[in-house]
């Protein structure tokens, strides 16, 4: 990968561009870049600034996306949301094809490492479904790890299969399986 397109004057637009046009960052939502020696971060935040979501292109071909996968209501903080899991895994998956698009002119990145991170989600339960109940069980929460990673080890994909049904469902089953295994999901 040619690591001198990472300082290109217009790369940092046209990959915030792909940011929003995935779908992971509303139009509402204020957005930073910066150039790192990691490659191109962008921080996304809501007018209230209490939602925050980063990204990164790295100079090694790495992409770093995040969004929202919890549920909304009273009690939607606590949970993780399948339908969620799934918008943000296939919005992610578009934004790093995209990048690539634009950072891998020589199509060098054949195999990808694919893997979903859910942070803070020791007092968390998965649904299947979106949540509208006024209760919660939070099973076997306390001891669970911080931060869920599923699949561990990371899924190994050809770059062309990135986004593809097979391998976002893959890896939304993962996501449940780990919660399940932690009698945490609903």
């Amino acid at each position: 990968m040619d690591a001198v397109m990472l300082g290109e004057a217009s790369l940092g637009d046209e990959l915030g561009m792909s940011v929003r046009t995935s779908g992971l960052v509303r139009h509402d939502m204020a957005m930073k870049q910066k150039l790192t020696a990691d490659g191109v971060e962008f921080e996304a935040t809501n007018s209230r600034g209490y939602e925050q979501l980063r990204f990164l292109i790295a100079t090694d071909g790495a992409i770093l996306a995040e969004g929202a996968v919890s549920g909304s209501g009273m009690l939607g903080s606590s949970v993780i949301e399948a339908p969620n899991v799934r918008r943000v895994v296939e919005q992610s998956c578009a934004f790093a094809l995209g990048a690539w698009t634009r950072i891998d002119r020589r199509d060098e990145i054949r195999e990808v490492v694919a893997t979903v991170a859910i942070p803070d989600a020791s007092m968390k339960v998965y649904s299947d479904t979106e949540f509208t109940g006024s209760s919660l069980s939070t099973g076997g929460a306390f001891g669970s790890p911080a931060v869920v990673i599923a699949p561990d080890p990371p899924r190994i994909a050809r770059r062309e299969d990135v986004g593809s049904p097979e391998l976002v469902t893959h890896l939304v089953a993962e996501v449940r399986h780990a919660f399940l295994l932690d009698g945490r999901a609903r």
